[in-house]
């Protein structure tokens, strides 16, 4: 009698826990911005040492792009064709071993060269960006001199540049959180796929707060990222896929909370020019991420995040706009965010004329009672 009810008992039971797991199916637009907020939430800093190695247009995509570029009026407005091919060179000054950090909206990287180690040797270049203003100073300028630049985050394009980096790869394009962009999404549809004989869930959305921008996600029955797509339109042309990134080696790492967050130690990401007739994608330029060590939650200190800028160093204004400032004078100080006083100042104003006003109107009324 009670053998029924038991199974059926647990058939629900293991109902309801496989639906409370990324796999079952895809995930609603709310459940999906829920899940990567969750995991937003539980990062409070990160330090990474990666490579960064970009890799020069293969040889037989060549005439693909000569091909594509002939056809395409938007790619044509853009510049020459030798400007779509990434050439050795090209892909020499762009490879790099990254010492990277970030807590909250601060973040600093120094890039050296790949063979460096970043502990003992000395960067190309380095910036530190503190929330408000972004230092930056290049030890190995090209013609031997040393020079820096502090801007504001407006001027330094902070929220304008989507920057490749660990902090970008999982958690925000262009310092929008992507559970955000999922939370505030238009057209959003979440569907599973077929990919290599597995069940995957992709997810298609456009992003109100990014105009014209499109983002197609794809993600594993354990629900972490596979793939991310980046589609917009250039000078008002046909909405393309723009961007692709693959995201592999996923590894464990526990954190302080209790929790494991699952990252990838490998990243790809694919610029792609257009798409020819026959449907296939032409793939530019090719760069490669290799996460060599990462920590989470180490409570990094702020004044990581305060470049001290040498005194020998010509150093570029970027918040006053004044030019490039000689070595060893003042530097610009950042623009002051404390607007409190006037808002104090028009508050009690305001509150003031009310009360007068009050007081006006009761004595008022008392007279004429």
């Amino acid at each position: 009698m009670f053998r029924p009810i038991l199974i059926g008992v647990a058939q629900l039971v293991l109902f309801v826990t496989a639906a409370c797991l990324p796999g079952f199916g895809a995930e609603s637009q709310e459940r999906l911005s829920g899940r990567l907020r969750h995991e937003y939430a539980q990062i409070r800093d990160m330090e990474c040492v990666y490579d960064h190695v970009a890799l020069p247009t293969d040889a037989t995509v060549v005439p693909l792009v000569h091909r594509l570029y002939q056809a395409s009026p938007h790619l044509q407005a853009l510049g020459k064709v030798q400007d779509c091919i990434f050439t050795v060179e090209n892909a020499a000054a762009q490879s790099r071993r990254c010492h990277w950090y970030r807590k909250g909206s601060m973040e600093r990287l120094s890039v050296f060269e790949l063979t460096e180690n970043v502990r003992t040797g000395i960067p190309r270049t380095t910036y530190a960006f503190d929330g408000q203003i972004k230092r930056q100073v290049n030890y190995k300028d090209i013609d031997g001199k040393r020079r820096g630049s502090v801007a504001t985050a407006d001027s330094a394009d902070w929220r304008r540049i989507h920057r490749d980096n660990p902090w970008g790869f999982l958690f925000s394009y262009r310092e929008i959180p992507y559970w955000k962009l999922v939370k505030e999404a238009a057209e959003f549809r979440g569907e599973d796929v077929q990919r290599d004989g597995t069940v995957v869930h992709r997810y298609t959305f456009r992003a109100p707060k990014l105009l014209r921008y499109k983002f197609v996600l794809l993600f594993d029955a354990l629900g972490r990222l596979l793939e991310r797509e980046v589609w917009y339109d250039i000078l008002n042309g046909p909405e393309e896929i723009q961007q692709r990134f693959l995201f592999g080696e996923y590894r464990a790492h526990p954190l302080r909370s209790g929790e494991t967050l699952h990252f990838p130690h490998r990243v790809t990401k694919e610029g792609i020019l257009g798409r020819l007739h026959d449907d296939r994608v032409v793939v530019t330029n090719v760069t490669n991420f290799k996460i060599l060590e990462i920590q989470f939650n180490q409570d990094i200190p702020d004044n990581l995040f305060e470049l001290e800028i040498p005194p020998d160093v010509e150093v570029w204004d970027g918040i006053n706009h004044t030019g490039w400032i000689a070595p060893g004078a003042p530097l610009p100080k950042p623009p002051s965010n404390r607007t409190w006083p006037r808002y104090v100042v028009i508050g009690s104003a305001v509150l003031l004329a009310l009360s007068l006003f009050g007081w006006a109107a009761w004595r008022r009324r008392r007279i004429a009672a």
